[in-house]
C-alpha cells in the first residue's frame, strides 16, 4: 500500500496516493508498528503537500513528531522538526517557523557539545539546518568553529562572543550587529564581509579583510597586527587601543574613526581617508605622518 500510494504520487493522482497511506497508516497503527507508521505519515505528509493540502501535511508532522518522540527516534524527530519549520516558513508563520528552528538548534548544540563530531554546519545540516540563513541572532557563544564553512552566511546580530573562527570561511558573511568580543579570527577568510555595527572588541583579527564593511564597529584594544585591509570601510569605527602594528591599510576609509591610543608602528597608511579621524596618543607615527595626516583633516588633539 504504501508502494502504491508512492506511485499514485509520482503520477500525479494525489488522492489516491492519500487514500493508499491512509490505509498503510491505519495498518501500521492497529499493528503497533511505529516505524511503519511514521514512514506512512512522513509520505501522507507529501502527498498532502503535493496536492496543495498544507494543512493536512502539517498535521502528519506534529503527529510523526510526536510519534518519533515518544519512541526516541532523533532520525525521524530532526526530519519531522525541518518540515514543519519550512512548512510555517512557507505560510508566513515565522514565529512558529522560529519555534522550530530553535528545537534545531538545541538538538545541533546538545550533538556539538557531546560527540567527537566537530564539524558544526556539518551537524547543522544533518539536523536540517540551512547555515547560509539558521543563525542570524542566535546565541553560539564560545564554541569552537575552527574551520567551519560560513561563506555568505547570515550571521546578523549573532553572539558569536569567544567563538574559535580559526581558518574558518567567513567570506560575504553578513555579521552586521554580531556580538564577536574576544572572539579569534585568525586566519579566517573575511574577505568582503559586513561587520557594519558588530562589536569586536578585543577580537583577534589578524588575517585578510579586503574590502570589508567595519562601519561603526566597535574594535577597541583588538589586535589587526600584520592584518591586510586594503579598500575596508572603517568609517566611525571605534579603535581606541587598536593594534595595528605591520597592517596593510592602504585605501582605508577611517572618516570620523576614533584611533585614540592606537599602534600603527609600521603599518602602511598609503591612501588612506581620515577626514575626521582621531588620532590622538597613537604610537608609530613620525612627525611628517602626522602633519599629512592633519592636512587630510586627521585630528590630533
Amino acid at each position: 500500500m504504501g508502494n502504491l500510494g508512492n506511485a499514485c504520487c509520482a503520477q500525479s493522482n494525489f488522492d489516491g496516493a492519500i487514500e493508499y497511506q491512509q490505509q498503510r497508516l491505519a495498518i501500521a497503527r492497529e499493528t503497533g508498528d511505529n516505524r511503519g507508521e511514521e514512514e506512512a505519515l512522513g509520505n501522507l505528509a507529501l502527498a498532502f503537500d503535493a496536492k496543495g493540502d498544507l494543512p493536512g501535511a502539517l498535521q502528519c508532522y506534529h503527529q510523526q513528531l510526536e510519534l518519533a518522540r515518544a519512541s526516541s527516534d532523533d532520525r525521524i524527530e530532526r526530519h519531522a522538526l525541518k518540515n514543519l519549520k519550512l512548512a510555517y516558513k512557507y505560510l508566513a508563520n515565522y514565529e512558529q517557523a522560529n519555534y522550530y528552528r530553535q528545537q534545531q538548534l538545541a538538538i545541533v548544540r546538545q550533538l556539538f557539545l557531546s560527540q567527537e563530531n566537530n564539524d558544526f554546519v556539518q551537524l547543522a545540516e544533518m539536523v536540517g539546518l540551512n547555515p547560509v540563513e539558521d543563525f542570524a541572532g542566535e546565541d553560539l557563544s564560545n564554541f569552537d568553529l575552527q574551520y567551519a564553512d560560513f561563506a555568505g552566511a547570515n550571521l546578523r546580530n549573532a553572539n558569536l562572543s569567544g567563538v574559535d573562527f580559526t581558518l574558518a570561511d567567513l567570506s560575504g558573511a553578513l555579521l552586521s550587529g554580531a556580538l564577536l568580543i574576544n572572539a579569534t579570527l585568525c586566519n579566517a577568510n573575511l574577505r568582503d564581509s559586513e561587520l557594519n555595527d558588530a562589536d569586536l572588541s578585543g577580537a583577534d583579527l589578524r588575517t585578510k579583510l579586503p574590502r570589508a564593511n567595519l562601519e561603526n564597529a566597535n574594535l577597541t584594544n583588538a589586535n589587526l597586527s600584520s592584518a591586510y585591509l586594503p579598500n575596508a570601510n572603517l568609517a566611525g569605527a571605534n579603535l581606541q587601543g587598536a593594534d595595528f602594528r605591520n597592517s596593510d591599510m592602504s585605501g582605508v576609509n577611517l572618516s570620523g574613526a576614533n584611533l585614540n591610543g592606537a599602534d600603527l608602528s609600521r603599518a602602511d597608511l598609503k591612501n588612506i581617508v581620515v577626514k575626521n579621524a582621531k588620532f590622538a596618543g597613537c604610537l608609530g607615527l613620525s612627525e611628517g605622518l602626522k602633519i599629512e595626516l592633519m592636512e587630510g583633516g586627521g585630528i590630533f588633539e
